[in-house]
């Protein structure tokens, strides 16, 4: 006759449940134990991983060097290279709407209000043209005379401050064209050079003549340059000579060089030669 489990004694009983605890604990122990290295191996994946990620991070804050620029014409990239703040930029960006420059790095400082700390950091980077701090001269060694032998300069009006009615008196120039011409002045900032001047549209070859025997440039325009290496697409394509896509070639090229050193560098895009570089030139300026 089988024995009743409800037959055996209070201590068979216990002793059998205690042995049933004491089978799953070794399961329970057997599968822990069995799990815990994999645990182990992917918690040090992770720290291996974590510590590949820091030394791409240190890596590409070495090599993110910093050229010198001019201050005025900074951009949203370079004030994040710089640690500029975003209200810190968008009060030189204010500044320089209002057609106002800074001409040193203390006045960069005024505008924008940074630290002291950033001041001195950065303002070794800060590189202005030549001009800025000098009052502009104009040699006439540097630039072609076009007044006539024998003819009298002072009696001829300045084409960079003609008004309309003056361009009106010249023989073959009416409302439009005189229109046309300060127009295109505005454009280009002012007059440079005589050539300049063929690029008006409907203006004859006999009417340009005549314009200058009573028109000569006597006071050169003040250009602001945009650095060709920090110029962005918006700033390309308000200089005179340069079109969309040219805007586009140059920012495509500056990627694939690293950093223009000579405008002559922009002759290797197809629509660029030595005559498009000489008027660019009036704008544009690459850092030594």
């Amino acid at each position: 006759m089988e024995n009743s489990l409800f037959q055996w004694t209070r201590t068979q009983r216990n002793g059998v449940l205690g042995l049933i605890i004491l089978v799953v604990l070794g399961q329970f122990l057997y599968f822990w134990i069995d799990f815990l290295p994999n645990t182990n191996s992917s918690f040090q994946q992770m720290v291996d991983f974590q510590k590949k990620i820091d030394s791409i991070k240190q890596n590409a804050e070495k090599n993110q060097k910093i050229y010198p620029f001019n201050p005025n014409n900074l951009t949203d990239y370079k004030a994040y290279q710089l640690g500029i703040s975003a209200e810190e930029l968008a009060r030189m960006e204010a500044f320089r709407k209002k057609g106002k420059f800074v001409n040193s790095a203390q006045e960069f400082q005024q505008v924008t209000q940074i630290s002291d700390s950033l001041l001195e950091k950065i303002s070794p980077y800060f590189k202005f043209p030549e001009w800025v701090n000098q009052k502009k001269q104009f040699s006439q060694d540097k630039f072609i005379n076009y007044s006539k032998p024998g003819t009298n300069n002072l009696s001829k009006i300045d084409i960079n401050v003609a008004t309309i009615d003056d361009l009106k008196k010249i023989n073959g120039i009416g409302e439009k064209l005189s229109e046309r011409i300060i127009k295109y002045r505005e454009r280009l900032q002012g007059f440079s050079f005589k050539e300049q001047i063929d690029e008006v549209y409907g203006l004859e070859k006999e009417v340009i003549a005549r314009i200058w025997e009573q028109f000569d440039i006597k006071t050169l325009p003040q250009i602001v340059k945009i650095d060709v290496n920090m110029a962005n697409k918006r700033e390309l394509i308000t200089i005179p000579y340069i079109s969309y896509k040219e805007a586009e070639d140059i920012i495509l090229l500056r990627s694939n060089v690293g950093f223009i050193k000579d405008l002559d560098e922009l002759l290797q895009i197809k629509s660029f030669d030595e005559a498009k570089i000489k008027k660019i030139r009036l704008y544009l300026y690459a850092q030594n």
